[in-house]
């Protein structure tokens, strides 16, 4: 079988069937260039192949595509067959674009390279504006939630469409007006977010101020008061997490473009997990409090020893629990530290032996690793519930440990 008949198979085998993957693209491509490099090689046949064959048929599937898609909205009965259309549009538009990169040279006349440029800025300019107006999913509302994995979808989607068009100088012109704008709507934002972040805080401190004075007692109105406080800690993550992408992006483009002549935004404290999720560290205080010696320290300590900074000249003092207790706790929030500080265990003992006293005693890395091994040997922690709830709520905030 010669490869041109190859090459034409494998196209119809990606627009024929519903479940395909990159390794279908990735081979058509391969073919692509074995022709197109062989000995016998028709510059002329091949171009006729490409607009013809291939191009033109993908191109008229994708379209295809994104009219069924439209059409199924948020039906529970065709969401698995609309998850896995998604995938087959997303495959074969960013094959397309392979294609037009690869070999403009021979595409670069076609009417559909004409039309999907038009519709790719169309589609960009939308999604910039979702971005901006906080539109990351259309089945999840913000800030009760943020769907960080298309928020990075949408933004990475962004930064590509605007690197390749910056190649072609006909574009350069373009590029900068959008770029600019862009750029400019992106501060606004961030401003935006951080005014919303600041009046969110005042009413999380309320909620927390107002839990503190409850015994630790269980009761109806203690509950309530800890469901708001609870809701509103949430949405000012997202909020924080939404803002720190917008920062992301925007940095990258004042990066990539120096016509932007612009500084690259501040980006919060980072925390030993990873980000700056400072209200984390907060709920920890909070689930934690019985356990904290207060003549010694306060929250903003606890929110210091929590960011990823040099050992501070204070020590936070657990009081209240038994060694079990202490050790419970440092084992369960590991997997959700940093790589650089989980993965060795000694590191990780000792950056809480550098932080923390133990009802008021030091405690080596080597006593810490004793203190934790001494769970499996039958040593119980008596005083797992704040422990649990502390895990619990950054399983729900990372969806992973780390």
């Amino acid at each position: 079988m010669s490869t041109e008949i190859t090459i034409i198979k494998d196209v119809e085998r990606l627009i024929s069937s519903n479940e395909i993957n990159q390794s279908d693209a990735d081979k058509l491509i391969h073919n692509l260039d074995a022709l197109l490099f062989s000995n016998n090689s028709d510059s002329k046949k091949f171009g006729v192949l490409l607009k013809a064959k291939i191009v033109s048929k993908l191109f008229y599937e994708v379209t295809e595509l994104e009219n069924k898609i439209s059409t199924f909205g948020n039906s529970r009965s065709k969401q698995e067959e609309r998850r896995k259309l998604i995938i087959k549009n997303d495959i074969l538009s960013n094959l397309i674009i392979t294609l037009f990169q690869n070999y403009s040279d021979y595409l670069s006349d076609s009417e559909e390279y004409r039309i999907f440029e038009n519709n790719r800025i169309q589609r960009i300019e939308t999604i910039c504006q979702n971005l901006l107006n906080e539109n990351i999913n259309d089945n999840d509302p913000f800030p009760e939630y943020y769907d960080k994995s298309n928020a990075d979808k949408i933004i990475s989607e962004i930064e590509e469409y605007y690197k390749r068009l910056f190649q072609t100088p006909e574009n350069t012109m373009f590029v900068k007006t959008k770029l600019l704008q862009l750029s400019q709507s992106i501060k606004l934002k961030v401003s935006d977010i951080e005014s919303k972040i600041s009046i969110s805080k005042e009413k999380e401190d309320e909620y927390r101020k107002k839990i503190l004075t409850f015994s630790n007692e269980q009761s109806e109105e203690k509950d309530r008061i800890f469901d708001l406080y609870d809701c509103e800690a949430n949405e000012i993550m997202n909020m924080f997490q939404y803002k720190n992408d917008l920062i992301n992006l925007y940095n990258h483009i004042v990066e990539e473009y120096p016509f932007i002549n612009s500084k690259p935004m501040t980006i919060s404290d980072i925390t030993v997990f990873g980000d700056s999720n400072i209200e984390a560290i907060k709920r920890i205080y909070l689930e934690f409090s019985d356990f904290i010696d207060k003549t010694v320290t306060n929250e903003s300590d606890f929110v210091q020893t929590f960011l990823d900074l040099p050992i501070a000249d204070f020590k936070i003092n657990l009081v209240n629990g038994s060694l079990p207790d202490y050790a419970y706790f440092i084992k369960e929030l590991k997997p959700f530290f940093v790589k650089k500080i989980r993965e060795s265990a000694g590191t990780y003992n000792q950056w809480w032996s550098d932080r923390f006293l133990f009802s008021g005693k030091e405690k080596n890395s080597k006593s810490i690793s004793n203190m934790i091994s001494g769970l499996d040997k039958g040593r119980e922690a008596s005083k797992k519930g704040a422990t649990k709830n502390i895990i619990s709520f950054l399983s729900s905030s990372y969806n992973r440990p780390t």
